[in-house]
């Protein structure tokens, strides 16, 4: 409906099949540049470009977050959506990460080491395929607000913390291979693992929090353009350490759920 010189107007069939069209396409044009970034970086991690290829694998996390957005802002959510978002996430997240941190790191390992990005590529790709199945028939036994493991982008964060203290730090050599083999490992664990997560998906801002927020937000913009790989560690750390937090808050809401019933 429109609204011209005071007085109120239907919207014509055509205005509002571009904007349903529109609302289609946004969304997956974003998921697109999310695919493109991951693409990119595994380009960039083959040449030797680590740094910038680092950087190709947070773009590809940021138009991650911003595609989920822009589908509910539009009210565009779709399946297909759901399934180009999975898919571009193993790509993004579940292949390029590990390949770059063997490149970065422990290709001189070998087998040894190409096996373990295989592993790490695997759990990804089971993780993404439980979670759509879990999306489909409801069947995550767990909240909304909640993950079932490690989502796929914060375990591509966490995979890449130790090379982002290696570029803040300018030394290769504070990221051993070995304790990068060990870290893909276990990250690659908690995202197939049963370990409720939070989800920051429905976080809602209120009005009371709205200017806390944007100093919030202006102090990370500032450490970002500062010291961008030591902020992006410390992150990924902030987030690694809210993993035990998260399972001793669903535990207490699950205690609270069944004295209730």
């Amino acid at each position: 409906m429109m609204k011209r010189h005071g007085t109120l107007e239907l919207a014509s069939p055509t205005q509002e099949s571009h904007a349903s069209v529109l609302g289609r396409i946004v969304p997956n044009v974003v998921t697109l540049l999310s695919l493109c970034c991951g693409i990119s970086a595994i380009e960039l991690a083959i040449m030797g470009r680590y740094q910038e290829a680092a950087i190709a694998i947070v773009l590809a996390g940021i138009f991650d977050a911003l595609d989920g957005r822009a589908a509910r802002l539009l009210k565009a959510a779709s399946t297909f959506g759901t399934e180009l978002d999975s898919l571009a996430d193993v790509v993004s997240f579940g292949v390029a990460p590990p390949l770059l941190v063997y490149h970065f790191s422990f290709h001189s390992f070998a087998g040894l080491g190409w096996t373990f990005v295989l592993f790490y590529a695997a759990c990804c790709g089971l993780r993404l395929a439980r979670f759509n199945t879990q999306l489909h028939d409801n069947s995550s036994g767990n909240p909304h607000g909640w993950f079932t493991g490690v989502p796929a982008p914060a375990g591509a964060w966490l995979t890449l913390v130790p090379l982002f203290v290696a570029f803040g730090a300018r030394d290769a050599s504070i990221s051993p291979p070995e304790f990068n083999i060990a870290v893909l490992a276990t990250v690659a664990l908690l995202m197939i693992s049963r370990l409720p997560t939070w989800s920051f998906k429905r976080f809602r801002l209120s009005h009371d929090h709205f200017f806390p927020a944007m100093i919030l937000a202006i102090l990370l913009a500032t450490l970002l353009a500062l010291m961008p790989w030591w902020t992006l560690a410390a992150g990924g750390l902030l987030y690694a350490a809210s993993i035990p937090a998260s399972v001793l808050a669903h535990r207490r809401l699950a205690r609270l759920e069944r004295r209730r019933a």
